[in-house]
């Protein structure tokens, strides 16, 4: 068909506007679709003190592609505050500057970025996919998911969720009224953490009393140190990929706070917050930092409060006590989205349940080797802790696009290896 398209990516999220960004150079062909109206990220959670864990140069296309005009450097340019960002002497930005950043890139794209379009069924037949959307039909040879990871609902909440228990990404934390109210964030990580301190700061009203609980030691900290950082390298991924699955499994359980740890910057602001606020300002509702604890159980009352059991994991008993609100900070999983139901039977899963991806991020699929479904953030397990993070897409996107050009369009392995050698040795090489 003269219409079919190289490659169509469903969802327009950070991983797959880097995609489209560096498909632009190119002579490949592409549609992307997302049924938001616009390019929004994460808006729920653009706390003014909320900053990215990633340096900006891991923008959308700068390591692969430094003089790409979707760089972050010719955003600043091209709006006129470069000179006035660079004065003030971040390595990071805010989730704000970043969303206005990717909408800027997504206006530039215009031309291949439907949104407001919403992608129904996915079947594949003749030697192409086709794709059933709101906006019409449409066939691709190759498609990319990037619809992004949801909100994971842990069980004793599955059946209270509503007005007063909800996900920290939900439309309920921009409307909440904390006045007067008993508050319990769950989850002790970065986004619990700043609804914590937002709270604190009365951003939703003054509480009767804010709590956070989280099975975390204390607020753990990002671990940003040097060596650290090599595991966000491609070296490394190319080097773990290899690895056996339970061996992986155990890595990346050890990598948790290279990846989930809260910004150590933040921490030290908010822990002198805290320190003024007790011994002097004395401004703060009523709180309680709650580490070592694991929630077991929720029950509504006829009150339509909330009584919540937690298990005490250093005293080894439980606690039970009555919030208003319950705000779940519990972070994400990912789900292939139902518009590819018909093709799950052709996509290989492992022993947990999750697809199995090749080197070049598709999934392993009958399918014929021309014809592939590409994922973005569904490689944790395969790929390595750098998977759902910002700080490698460009080189992933870049990766996938050397597959469906047959060659080296972009650069993505003549890096200087990491100063720690994790390849196999043996006696010849010893």
């Amino acid at each position: 068909m003269s219409n079919t398209l190289d490659l169509i990516g469903i969802g327009i999220g950070p991983f797959n506007l880097s995609l489209a960004s560096l498909l632009s150079k190119t002579n490949l062909s592409s549609k992307f679709f997302d049924l938001q109206k616009e390019f929004t990220w994460h808006k729920e959670l653009h706390f003014n003190d909320a900053i990215m864990q990633t340096s900006y140069l891991k923008d959308l296309v700068t390591p692969v592609d430094p003089t790409n005009p979707q760089s972050f450097l010719n955003y600043l340019v091209e709006k006129g505050i470069f000179y006035q960002f660079m004065n003030t002497g971040r390595k990071s930005i805010t989730r704000i500057e970043f969303q206005d950043y990717c909408q800027w890139v997504s206006r530039n794209l215009a031309d291949r970025l439907l949104f407001d379009t919403s992608v129904e069924n996915v079947t594949f037949k003749d030697g192409n996919f086709h794709l059933a959307t709101s906006n019409g039909e449409y066939v691709a040879k190759n498609i990319c998911i990037g619809t992004g990871p949801v909100p994971r609902i842990p069980n004793f909440a599955t059946s209270h969720i509503g007005k007063n228990v909800f996900h920290a990404k939900s439309k309920n934390l921009k409307d909440v009224d904390f006045t007067a109210k008993r508050v319990l964030i769950v989850g002790g990580g970065q986004t619990g953490l700043e609804i914590f301190r937002n709270g604190l700061q009365e951003n939703w009203g003054r509480a009767d009393k804010i709590s956070i609980i989280s099975d975390r030691q204390t607020f753990q900290p990002l671990d940003e140190a040097s060596f650290s950082n090599d595991f966000f390298t491609p070296d490394f991924i190319n080097s773990f990929f290899d690895v056996k699955s339970e061996i992986k499994e155990e890595i990346v359980n050890n990598q948790k706070f290279m990846s989930d740890g809260n910004t150590p910057v933040y921490l030290d602001d908010f822990y002198n917050e805290l320190y003024l606020d007790r011994f002097y300002l004395k401004k703060f509702t009523r709180y309680e930092i709650l580490p070592m604890r694991w929630v077991t159980a929720m029950t509504e009352t006829p009150k339509g409060d909330f009584n919540v059991t937690a298990r005490n994991t250093m005293h080894d008993q439980d606690e039970v006590a009555s919030y208003d609100i319950v705000i779940l900070a519990t972070g994400f999983e990912t789900r292939i989205p139902n518009c590819l139901e018909s093709l799950f039977s052709n996509i290989h899963f492992d022993n947990n349940n999750r697809p199995v991806l090749e080197k070049d991020y598709s999934l392993r699929a009958n399918l014929p080797t021309e014809n592939r479904i590409f994922a973005m953030n569904f490689s944790r397990h395969c790929h390595g802790i750098a998977d759902p993070q910002t700080s490698l897409m460009a080189w992933r996107s870049a990766t996938v696009i050397n597959t469906l050009t047959k060659k080296t369009t972009y650069q993505t392995s003549n890096y200087e290896n990491i100063f720690c050698d994790y390849s196999l040795k043996g006696e010849n090489n010893a």
